[in-house]
């Protein structure tokens, strides 16, 4: 489903991603470690194609990124459910509002699409919050939002940044569950974490960079206190 094949990014003369190789298959989940600065953020922004490598492709489904026409990069990006550390809801829309716009930018609003915004809420444990604004949730419940708005979506991939980075614990294994959820339905999913509990309890695999390079590729890693 992911691929990248012999990926260098440079900004100027700063190498953020070296030579980097790896794929990862559909329905798999990944974990994506390394300390700040070691290339995360530029790989995930590849994946976005908010900026393209300096050699080497990157793939989706087969498909070279690079080969994306401008005008074809919104519907690809539909494809792709993201998931940041800073949540990105728009405030003055309740839970539900949030969840239904990720339809309404696709022009759908039938029957259907609503019962898929109800579905999605239900998924996540939101059904009796939705009708509140994010103001009024607790971070866990603003991300479950942002997780039902992007299974609404039906992506074939869900980028995850840092999704558990300001919450306790167990609401952090919450989150986590939802997208194991979403793998085990077929969707591939990349979660890019310094949260090493969750990574050496889930036993998932886990790619760790290293000032842009791969350092290993594990397929049940523990995370490294050097990460």
């Amino acid at each position: 489903m992911i691929k990248f094949e012999s990926v260098t990014k440079k900004y100027g003369s700063t190498i953020a991603l070296d030579d980097v190789t790896f794929e990862v298959g559909e329905g798999e989940f990944a974990f994506l470690t390394g300390h700040s600065g070691a290339g995360k953020t530029t790989l995930i922004r590849l994946l976005l194609c908010e900026i393209t490598p300096t050699s080497g492709k990157v793939l989706i489904e087969g498909r070279d990124l690079k080969s994306l026409k401008k005008s074809d990069i919104p519907y690809y990006r539909r494809k792709i459910g993201v998931i940041f550390q800073d949540f990105k809801l728009l405030q003055d829309r309740t839970v539900y509002e949030n969840v239904k716009i990720a339809t309404e930018i696709d022009g759908r609003t039938t029957p259907e699409e609503e019962k898929k915004v109800q579905n999605a809420l239900k998924d996540v444990g939101m059904t009796n919050k939705a009708n509140l604004f994010p103001r009024q949730l607790s971070g866990g419940e603003v991300q479950r939002t942002v997780i039902a708005r992007v299974l609404v979506q039906k992506p074939k991939v869900i980028l995850a940044d840092e999704p558990t980075g300001n919450l306790d614990p167990q609401t952090a294994m919450q989150i986590v569950d939802l997208l194991q959820d979403a793998a085990k339905n077929g969707v591939t999913v990349l979660m890019a974490t310094h949260n090493a509990d969750i990574v050496d309890a889930l036993k998932h695999r886990v790619i760790r960079l290293k000032e842009g390079k791969i350092q290993s590729d594990v397929k049940k890693g523990k995370y490294e206190k050097n990460d």
